[in-house]
């Protein structure tokens, strides 16, 4: 277990409500676009988010909750060698203040 998915494991135990923390594919990108016009001043559109996540190093992550079928909440981050830019990291407003984030 790498250390980024040990924070992972232990993020989803201090959750309010129960999660699931999976990878980010298309068929979240209109929940997480959706996420982006709620909470972020200059949200990017669907096409942005998909040319972001094609660079090689950028990683996108979900979180699910409601039988894993909702998206509450997004990451997306670019790997280094030695560290982690995060570039992203929202959270659905109805979600915001149950331990996701």
């Amino acid at each position: 277990m790498t250390l980024v998915d040990s924070e992972l494991a232990e993020a989803t135990r201090h959750a309010k409500i129960p999660i699931k923390v999976v990878w980010l594919v298309r068929d979240h990108l209109d929940a997480v676009v959706d996420i982006e016009k709620a909470v972020e001043l200059y949200p990017r559109s669907a096409d942005d988010t998909v040319t972001f996540l094609r660079n090689r190093h950028a990683v996108g992550l979900a979180v699910k909750t409601r039988n894993w079928s909702e998206v509450a909440a997004f990451m997306l981050y670019v790997l280094h060698r030695d560290w982690i830019r995060i570039d992203r990291l929202s959270v659905h407003p109805r979600r915001q203040h149950q331990g996701i984030g």
